[in-house]
């Protein structure tokens, strides 16, 4: 029942929610920190860096690798 109406209210399963969400304090870190990936995986929940690279590849569209990168790039380029 509860998976039920989480999903009618959130849109979406809790698992995905909790994903999302996880997903979104990594997308931070990986633009403010230059910790290694696999420590600011386990920090943001996943306890495997493949399923972590997996996830995020396919809600961000790409690797965190390379969204570090840009990330960079972009902060290189502020005024």
């Amino acid at each position: 029942y509860l998976s039920r109406y989480f999903a009618s209210h959130a849109g979406l399963p809790f698992k995905q929610f909790l994903i999302r969400k996880r997903l979104e304090l990594a997308r931070e870190r990986l633009a403010q920190r230059r910790e290694p990936i696999t420590a600011l995986a386990l920090e943001c929940g996943f306890n495997d860096l493949s399923v972590f690279n997996r996830h995020f590849k396919r809600i961000v569209g790409m690797a965190p690798r390379e969204y570090r990168s840009r990330a960079a790039r972009s902060l290189d380029r502020v005024p």
